[in-house]
């Protein structure tokens, strides 16, 4: 489980660092997010020193396994097209609707709070809950704010289509046409 999740949030630090773009230096809410991802990481290893994995350790280790495969095939979809870093102040310039974002309009937020959680599963206790709703709640933030940068550029009639088509965090599964 630990590997595992040192691939995962490497692959998310990656994503950071060479995959995503900013115009300039990285966003205030960028760098909170940063810091809390380190600070979040290091106490889920501490847990797993202090306490050991719980039982149910299958269970997170396939959710940090379906977070790394959401990632990279979101990584896949936007390769020729990389988008900017979460809180970053650009304007869209398109709309991606290839791999997962057919089903979802923010999978690397998705797969970010998926792994959060499923590091929660893998230790006993409480207090780690705070890790993912604190991590969730700051993902949420920025999908929000950018569905309003969507909303005010040349790009929103046809995102308020797409936000008809795909759930913001949870993918849909199965999706029945209007036929």
């Amino acid at each position: 489980m630990a590997v595992t999740s040192i691939v995962c949030f490497g692959s998310f630090v990656w994503g950071v660092k060479h995959h995503f773009r900013s115009d300039r230096k990285l966003p205030q809410g960028m760098k909170a997010i940063s810091v809390g991802n380190l600070a979040a990481i290091a106490w889920f290893f501490i847990r797993i020193g202090q306490y050991g994995v719980t039982p149910y350790w299958p269970l997170p280790f396939g959710m940090v396994v379906v977070a790394l495969i959401v990632f990279w095939w979101t990584v896949s979809a936007t390769r020729s097209q990389r988008l900017t870093l979460a809180f970053d102040d650009d304007q869209p310039t398109f709309l991606c609707l290839r791999g997962p974002y057919q089903r979802i309009r923010h999978p690397f937020y998705a797969s970010y709070i998926l792994f959060w959680f499923a590091t929660s599963l893998t230790t006993f206790g409480i207090v780690q809950w705070l890790v993912p709703i604190a991590m969730a709640a700051a993902y949420l933030v920025a999908a929000r704010r950018e569905e309003c940068k969507f909303a005010a550029s040349p790009l929103a009639e046809a995102y308020k289509s797409y936000q008809k088509s795909a759930p913001m965090i949870v993918p849909l599964i199965w999706h029945r046409s209007a036929d």
